[in-house]
């Protein structure tokens, strides 16, 4: 991973140590990172359905702050 672009480590080492579902990685949106107070909503989720396409929807439980 050394010669990885930035955006992708991120996103890997997020997943491995927040343990965020796939779907909630895929949801996640730059309004939902609170850089000032290091907080990170997990508000949605992404998912793809072969006759549906990609779509968004809530998560399984309740909006989740992690710090």
């Amino acid at each position: 991973m050394y010669g990885e672009p930035l955006k992708y480590k991120a996103f890997f080492y997020l997943m491995a140590y927040t343990g965020f579902r796939r779907g909630e990685m895929l949801g996640l949106e730059q309004k939902d990172v609170d850089f000032e107070n290091n907080i990170i909503d997990v508000r949605r989720t992404s998912n793809q359905i072969t006759d549906r396409g990609i779509y968004t929807n809530t998560t399984k439980s309740d909006v989740r702050k992690i710090r």
